[in-house]
């Protein structure tokens, strides 16, 4: 956007444990909470399509001219990021 880089978070973690963790780091501060998805409030996981295109909805609704391809996505697992690259984002 022309104020910056948009941050967000696609996690596979229950809810209740990732925001405790995610308060003590200071996440909020970074990452708008409708673009914090975690898997366990979405009833879908990475490295399914549909965790990814929930993101998507979501950013689309703040940001309407950002694409996939406009994503970076980093993960520690390979198979979570070629599901995202098979969307569009860049891995």
């Amino acid at each position: 956007t022309e104020r910056g880089v948009v941050l967000g978070i696609v996690s596979n973690h229950v809810a209740f444990w990732f925001r405790e963790c995610s308060a003590a780091s200071r996440f909020r501060d970074l990452v708008a909470p409708e673009l914090t998805i975690v898997s366990n409030e979405v009833g879908c996981a990475k490295p399914s399509a549909s965790i990814f295109e929930v993101f998507l909805e979501r950013l689309r609704a703040l940001h309407p001219d950002i694409a996939a391809s406009d994503c970076a996505f980093v993960d520690d697992k390979e198979e979570n990021v070629a599901a995202a690259a098979a969307l569009g984002f860049r891995g």
